[in-house]
């Protein structure tokens, strides 16, 4: 605190607030880096115009200082001018997106309802999915029933990391999809919501033809206890790719209860 108050009265703030508009990237950097410093009106105008700066990185830093922030803005806005999902790509975008979702869960849930985009609806179901807010599950469902697998697949992943139980049907309903990706996700998911009513439907996909379906689905069956492990056991006596898998995972399971 006192070392700020000394940059304050040294103008560095100031300073740092001037050299967003540089004509050199490098100095524009160091500018938005300094400008973290101070959590102020006069620090944050001038990070919500690097928003704007041609280079992503920059853009990038400035939008880590912003979620984390005690400031007050329009998420929609936010979203448009750091193009998230459509210029912007990068992984280093999902730890932003996420604080987006948790500091302001219904502003990304109407950023999603307006985004056409696919990359960016993708962006703001992950967001969503780890954002902790259990009750925003029911924002989620209609994703499940997109055109789009990579949408759904992500919607359903979003219901698991959520665990919320009433996604049960989703789920259910995924688990037979025609994309493997989604079928992949229901696996997965069954086994973080609890849904023992699956575990059927998941012993038949360990002879799925798809690796990641098989094994989602044999590490579901394990955390679903009791019942779930009585229909993975007895396939790793067998020669078949659920032996394989089962095998496999039980193998795992064995070496982290060391």
């Amino acid at each position: 605190q006192t070392l700020v108050a000394v940059l304050q009265q040294l103008h560095i703030d100031q300073l740092y607030a001037d050299s967003i508009t540089s004509a050199h990237a490098g100095v524009r950097e160091k500018a938005v880096r300094g400008l973290r410093l101070f959590d102020s009106e006069f620090s944050f105008d001038p990070l919500w115009r690097a928003l704007k700066d041609p280079v992503p990185a920059i853009r990038l830093n400035a939008a880590r200082w912003i979620v984390e922030s005690e400031h007050v803005f329009d998420v929609q806005t936010f979203i448009k001018l750091l193009e998230i999902g459509t210029v912007i790509r990068s992984r280093e975008l999902r730890p932003i997106v996420v604080k987006l979702a948790i500091r302001d869960p219904d502003g990304v849930v109407s950023a999603l309802s307006a985004a056409t985009d696919p990359d960016r609806r993708l962006f703001l179901i992950y967001a969503l999915g780890r954002s902790g807010h259990f009750d925003y599950s029911s924002d989620l469902m209609p994703m499940t029933m997109s055109e789009n697998p990579n949408e759904r697949a992500e919607a359903i992943r979003a219901l698991g990391s959520l665990g919320n139980p009433n996604a049960k049907i989703a789920v259910l309903l995924a688990l037979e999809d025609p994309a493997w990706e989604v079928r992949a996700q229901a696996a997965q998911a069954a086994g973080k919501i609890g849904l023992s009513k699956a575990v059927p439907r998941l012993a038949s996909l360990l002879n799925e033809k798809e690796w990641w379906v098989r094994y989602r689905a044999a590490w579901s069956l394990w955390n679903l206890g009791d019942a779930g492990r009585a229909k993975l056991m007895p396939n790793a006596l067998h020669s078949s790719r659920a032996a394989i898998i089962a095998e496999l995972v039980l193998s795992d399971a064995a070496g982290k209860a060391k």
